[in-house]
């Protein structure tokens, strides 16, 4: 008894499916539609995005330690790289 419990203890998946009566064959299908599935997913996400495209060359700046008063400016180089006018509707400084 305790050898038959090692020996289906050791099982991987596959054989659950095999044990639970679904064939070979349904199981090869199965994992086949899976597959396709998560091909065709991953293929609709690697399209190449139509629309606006913000690019910039960075995203944040320190100013470090400032006087309170002092007037600090940094210019954030932006553009867009898509096919369609990018509208930029607001901006909030953190």
């Amino acid at each position: 008894m305790a050898g038959e419990a090692s020996r289906h203890r050791c099982r991987g998946i596959g054989w659950a499916i095999v044990e639970r009566g679904v064939g070979m064959k349904k199981s090869l299908v199965l994992a086949g539609l899976v597959m396709t599935a998560t091909l065709f997913a991953w293929g609709l996400w690697a399209q190449e995005f139509k629309g606006p495209k913000l690019v910039a060359t960075e995203i944040k700046y320190d100013f470090g330690n400032i006087v309170q008063g002092t007037v600090a400016i940094h210019v954030f180089e932006i553009r867009n790289a898509g096919d369609e006018p990018l509208i930029i509707d607001r901006v909030v400084p953190s």
